[in-house]
């Protein structure tokens, strides 16, 4: 990940065991105007573009205690690859008491009971999520669903999901990938696909340095 002052720029890859599989997701941050605006392009081996534009409320100078908190953010799914019409987009904006989500042109508002943290599928909004659960109490997550992205009549539609976010300690842990050993404050988090076994690693500004699930499939951001 590169860092120039209120830029943060870079890509992650996904790798099960020692290979590195062809899934790309590529970021960037900018802060102006009082928020974070974050851009994210994944693309697959099969050419299929998931592009994911967010703002974000934060201070200019992030850290563990003062993680990003994601306002908005529009998704498209693109089967055909970059530049062809994408099949579904959606909308997601988040207050205190309301989620409106606008999908292929459907507007619909659903009410918060609680405290919600929206976290649109970006690997570098992951962080941000694990912060804000770890910090707010009995908060809920909110997420576009994305099991299936060839199931058009689901995807991208909103979850609102208990999910549980636990430190391992102040300690700081790693997590050897296959580009080397990633270090950082350790999180596990279960609910939604993960599960206990899961280890995320975040870096001290907030943002996720590399994960790995169970079953050995590890996402990681490249240097």
């Amino acid at each position: 990940m590169v860092r120039n002052g209120s830029c943060r720029y870079g890509s992650y890859r996904y790798a099960k065991g020692a290979s590195v599989l062809p899934v790309t997701e590529r970021f960037s941050l900018t802060y102006g105007a009082d928020r974070w605006h974050i851009t994210t392009e994944r693309a697959t081996g099969s050419g299929a573009v998931l592009t994911i534009e967010a703002e974000a409320d934060g201070v200019p100078d992030l850290s563990l205690s003062t993680p990003l908190l994601i306002r908005n953010a529009s998704l498209t799914w693109a089967p055909d690859g970059k530049g062809s019409p994408p099949v579904v987009s959606a909308q997601f904006t988040v207050s205190e008491t309301e989620l409106d989500v606008v999908r292929n042109g459907e507007h619909k508002t659903t009410t918060l009971l609680g405290p919600s943290v929206l976290s649109p599928l970006a690997r570098i909004t992951m962080g941000p999520t694990l912060l804000n659960l770890a910090n707010t109490v009995r908060a809920r997550t909110i997420v576009p669903w994305f099991h299936d992205p060839s199931n058009t009549e689901l995807l991208f539609t909103p979850r609102i999901e208990d999910r549980r976010v636990e430190r391992s300690g102040a300690q700081r842990g790693s997590l050897d990938t296959p580009d080397g050993v990633a270090t950082g404050q350790s999180f596990q988090y279960a609910g939604g696909n993960y599960d206990e076994h899961d280890v995320f690693i975040v870096s001290d500004d907030g943002l996720l340095l590399a994960y790995s699930f169970a079953d050995l499939t590890i996402w990681r951001v490249d240097d």
